[in-house]
């Protein structure tokens, strides 16, 4: 950043500014005038498949083929390391049977956070924090499965944690020209941690998703020690963020640093599996495609 640029940020003009977006940014989350898009109609049919008594999965082939993009990922993940079977599989109602409907449900709402989310100037941003999501979904699904937390809604726990941070980006990227002249990375890292996850459980609540979701969104930086399924939820979110985190970090360093974590010692949880839980969120965007 050059001198002029830090000038600029740090003049009293800019910080009144800022000052005065911020501020108008908690009046319209605390009024609940947040604008918060539906999701994708895929998305939402999917999660009415897992929560009907009946469906099967030609219910959800049918639903999965009218989206061109969705089957895409769906055979991407049917045939990545973490799926592939002894056979290949050579169709889209193969890849539909071997990921199964909660796991159709995941992959559709994991495309659903770019699709809703990744617009405007801050689209970039955005795409990465929404491969982000999906490496700590795949993650908190490891922890939650090997620990035996809830399973059901592990994976949606982990991917929904931050969609207050997606969420204030495509309100932020929708100011207009002459206020986005205000929107400096370390000012929007600062607005994203004050509000997102006050942002994230009212979109999940928006969003009719289940409770536990939102339990976990609007507080996952907190560590519970208390033996409740929330807590237990919201640590395996924690743990599998921070191995997300420091994917730049030599490997002996990040196993170093998740040992030493909090939730890592609220779970119990050994180092075999803090290394599997490295290789899973490292793996993640080859599974994603």
């Amino acid at each position: 950043m050059d001198r002029r640029w830090r000038e600029h940020r740090d003049s009293e003009g800019a910080v009144a500014r800022r000052d005065q977006l911020r501020r108008r940014l908690a009046t319209v989350i605390r009024r609940d005038d947040f604008e918060i898009p539906s999701l994708p109609e895929v998305a939402v049919e999917l999660q009415r498949l897992v929560e009907s008594s009946s469906a099967n999965s030609n219910d959800a082939l049918k639903v999965v083929q009218r989206d061109a993009q969705l089957s895409a990922r769906v055979m991407r993940l049917a045939c990545s390391p973490a799926l592939r079977g002894a056979a290949p599989t050579t169709s889209l109602r193969d890849a539909v049977w071997r990921i199964g409907l909660r796991g159709l449900r995941d992959v559709a709402f994991a495309a659903a956070l770019e699709q809703t989310f990744a617009r405007g100037p801050l689209a970039s941003r955005a795409r990465d924090e929404a491969a982000h999501a999906f490496a700590v979904a795949c993650g908190t699904a490891l922890v939650a499965r090997t620990l035996q937390i809830s399973q059901d809604y592990a994976f949606l726990c982990g991917l929904m944690h931050d969609v207050g941070r997606l969420a204030l980006l495509a309100a932020l990227g929708s100011l207009s020209p002459q206020e986005q002249r205000w929107l400096h990375p370390e000012f929007v890292d600062a607005l994203l941690d004050d509000f997102h996850e006050e942002v994230g459980a009212r979109v999940l609540e928006r969003w009719n998703l289940p409770p536990l979701t939102h339990g976990v969104a609007a507080r996952h930086h907190d560590i519970g020690i208390e033996d409740s399924p929330t807590n237990r939820m919201r640590n395996a979110v924690a743990i599998s963020d921070a191995a997300a985190d420091c994917g730049a970090e030599a490997r002996a360093d990040r196993l170093v640093r998740l040992q030493a974590h909090d939730a890592t010692l609220a779970l119990s949880m050994p180092d075999i599996l803090l290394e599997r839980l490295l290789d899973v969120v490292d793996s993640a965007a080859e599974a994603l495609g």
